[in-house]
């Protein structure tokens, strides 16, 4: 591996560099730049950049600068330190850029999106006529559609770098980290000798790995996933509150137990390391974008970035800075109902078992289903775990090994949602003293083009306790900020849009789904006038819901839309006669989503234990009955993976080297992405053209999120009108929206808009 561009890299330091880099740059007139920033964290709206480097490659000559060929220019410019110095640099730099924005000019950034939150920050952010472009994009398109985990390329840039670029890439990384991890173990050092001076005696659970209280064993007690103050040892207590009161301002809030190496702000580091480091980080940036870019370009993977990616930039970026509006007396209430309630559920698996034990000491649960259940299990992974306790369920034996392994199960649960979608929130939220979630949306994430986000996993639903109660809805924390004066929340959700997707493609592939089709339009039926319907004519499309279309094959029964989970739930073999067939299609729904995604066999016996094997088969073998053009489809994909390097997606994407499992799902869920993110700065145009307050809030799977401003709740109709226009479309596209005033994004669901506009726009 080695470098393509002789690098010259420098701090500027006084008015006398500044001019000399600009000189430069005025003299070159490169076309390709990079910037970046070093923070005091990661926060996108509470953080500051304390450094700001830029830098361009040089990659044509001529005659004016043919010395300086292949070469390129790193700066860093020291914010927190010489202020007044560095806005001008800034100023100079988004000013050149902005005088040569017409041309053919690439502004790269590597989470640009984050730099330009820092930007906005400080107060310098560069103009939009600039076009910038984020380099996870290129490495993206560049790259075969695999995840760093399967040999596909890392997202992160020192990750790609060492790989692909310099192996000595983490070399001052290292440096920063080993003086981060210096600093943590000093503070830490000092509460060591407070213990040792205090005499704090070790508590009995921990006597026979320790013999005095060390950190160690202190962070033993941290380890718990509900760990507070009250679980401290009486006479450790004062003297950890004690020392933590000592700590600096700047770093007191954010440590949770112990100091973590994590909790150093880079600000506090040796600047003359972070110089260079924040210099390489430009080094690496443009390396990586030169080496992508000719690759995306043979493999004519460019256009999406353009057309799809790129335009996306901006508007995003403004999502990302609304933030979600947080219930903070519900959070702190959900917490400590779901402690008390781990804590119940934790002396529930004491008295099965008579011993006590953590749900993370997977060799200690192997041993304890042996002995005393006399279970072989290879690991106490969740596979495993799920088949064993599927297989037990359905022999109807041991029962309390059933009862072992669901408890076992539930904690686990509950001390995840305790740690993800509680505790990680509130720290964030009592650090930096907001009633606000902050987070970044990553359009290229997911090798398929999904959003992924700390909120893209959100459960819809909440948790409940044995007794029927639910202690904690993530979604119930977010509400409409009517104090700040907006009226409330609207969220447009596609509906069914993966399925809608996934006809689309049987038509494409020559094999119309009849069930699929005729969900979602009058597929194959005909007016009294004799007018056939035509997927073709978008007059059509736009008439799908009118009442007078009827079944070519049987002239006096209207075509209604097919139900697709209750055709799946009769061809498992439930009657629509029985009465429990609303819970049986419940199955047949589940079925439906999981097929979408690759479930096979093993995983429907996991799934429904309290079924034979006989039956699971026969629900497995419905799907293709149910949907026989879905199969032509999945053949087709099978022939694509077999005869091609590439498989495209509806809007251009292409994705190389994939499995034909994978592309099975690949294309339509990249479809689905593409097309939202299409859609967004479309939303965020007609939301600016129009001077709206009201704003974009998320893009979470296949819905779109608002703030309404008062007075401005008409225009969910424009929104809804600009989502489903797509003139390519061969089925029909629905965006459904609901929208509440004072509530919660869980009580969204059941708000539909078109009854609040029935009562509340009726002059």
């Amino acid at each position: 591996m080695a470098l393509k561009f002789n690098w010259h890299k420098e701090q500027l330091l006084n008015e006398q560099d500044c001019h000399h880099a600009f000189a430069l740059l005025r003299l070159q007139k490169p076309k390709y730049f990079a910037f970046d920033t070093e923070t005091t964290g990661l926060h996108i709206r509470e953080d500051k950049p304390f450094f700001f480097q830029f830098g361009w490659l040089n990659t044509e000559a001529n005659p004016e600068n043919v010395i300086y060929e292949n070469h390129a220019y790193a700066f860093a410019v020291d914010l927190e330190r010489q202020p007044a110095l560095a806005k001008r640099v800034i100023r100079s730099w988004h000013n050149y850029l902005k005088s040569r924005s017409d041309e053919e000019i690439y502004y790269v950034g590597q989470n640009i999106k984050y730099d330009l939150h820092m930007s906005a920050n400080e107060d310098f952010l560069p103009d939009e006529c600039i076009p910038i472009t984020e380099l996870q994009f290129w490495i993206r398109y560049a790259h075969d559609a695999l995840q760093a985990g399967e040999g596909g390329p890392p997202l992160a840039l020192k990750e790609y770098a060492v790989k692909y670029l310099d192996r000595s890439a983490k070399e001052q990384d290292k440096l920063l980290q080993k003086e981060r991890g210096e600093i943590a173990a000093r503070f830490n050092a000092d509460l060591k000798n407070r213990l040792i001076r205090s005499r704090c005696k070790v508590p009995k659970e921990f006597q026979a790995r320790y013999k005095s209280m060390t950190l160690s064993c202190l962070q033993e007690i941290f380890k718990d996933p509900i760990f507070d103050l009250d679980m401290l040892p009486q006479d450790v207590a004062p003297v950890y509150l004690e020392w933590k009161e000592t700590l600096p301002e700047w770093i007191r809030k954010k440590v949770k137990d112990l100091v973590d190496p994590e909790d150093i702000p880079y600000n506090r580091l040796n600047r003359v390391i972070l110089a260079r480091y924040a210099l390489d980080d430009i080094v690496w940036t443009l390396e990586a974008f030169w080496q992508c870019k000719p690759i995306a370009e043979r493999r004519e993977n460019v256009k999406p970035i353009y057309e799809i990616e790129n335009p996306s930039i901006w508007p995003i970026w403004r999502m990302e800075r609304t933030g979600f509006k947080v219930n903070l007396e519900y959070l702190e209430t959900s917490r400590r109902n779901l402690r008390r309630y781990i804590i119940r559920r934790r002396r529930d698996l004491y008295e099965l078992t008579q011993t006590s034990f953590k749900i993370g000491q997977h060799a200690f649960i192997k041993e304890l289903l042996a002995n005393d259940f006399n279970l072989e299990l290879e690991s106490t992974a969740a596979n495993e775990v799920d088949l064993v306790l599927a297989k037990l369920e359905r022999e109807g034996t041991n029962p309390e090994a059933v009862q072992c392994i669901k408890l076992i199960q539930e904690l686990r649960t509950l001390e995840k949602w305790y740690s993800v979608y509680i505790m990680r929130f509130k720290t964030e939220l009592d650090f930096y003293g907001t009633d606000r979630i902050w987070t970044q949306f990553n359009t290229v994430g997911a090798v398929s083009g999904r959003f992924t986000s700390n909120m893209q996993q959100m459960p819809k639903d909440g948790i409940i306790d044995c007794d029927g109660n639910e202690l904690f809805n993530p979604r119930r924390m977010v509400i409409a900020p009517v104090d700040e004066g907006f009226a409330g929340m609207a969220i447009i959700d596609y509906a069914g849009e993966e399925l809608r997707f996934q006809a689309m493609y049987t038509i494409l592939c020559g094999d119309p789904d009849l069930n699929l089709c005729r969900a979602f339009m009058p597929y194959q039926c005909h007016r009294k006038d004799g007018t056939r319907f035509d997927y073709n004519n978008p007059r059509h499309l736009k008439e799908w819901d009118t009442k007078d279309w009827y079944l070519n094959e049987d002239e006096s029964v209207l075509w209604s839309p097919v139900d697709l989970h209750s055709e799946m739930t009769v061809n498992c073999g439930w009657e629509k006669s029985d009465p429990d067939f609303k819970k049986y299609r419940k199955v047949g729904k589940t079925v439906n989503f999981a097929k979408q995604y690759g479930c096979g066999f093993g995983k429907i016996c996991i799934m429904f234990p309290e079924l034979s094997l006989e039956k699971c088969k026969q629900i497995n073998d419905a799907y293709y009955l149910t949907f026989p053009g879905v199969k032509t489809y999945h053949k087709h994909c099978e022939w694509i993976c077999r005869e091609h390097e590439f498989a495209i997606n509806l809007f251009g994407v292409k994705y190389y080297n994939i499995s034909a499992h994978k592309c099975k799902n690949m294309l339509v869920q990249g479809s689905c992405a593409s097309f939202l993110k299409i859609k967004i700065p479309q939303l965020d145009k007609y939301i600016r053209e129009n001077n709206l307050r009201t704003v974009m809030l998320a893009a979470i799977h296949d819905e779109i999120d608002f703030y309404i401003w008062p007075g401005e709740e008409h225009h969910i109709d424009k929104f809804i009108e600009i989502m489903i226009e797509w003139k390519d479309a061969l089925i029909p596209i629905v965006a459904e929206p609901d929208y509440i005033g004072e509530g919660s994004w869980a009580d969204v669901k059941d708000q539909s808009y078109y009854v609040w506009r029935e009562k509340n726009l009726q002059n």
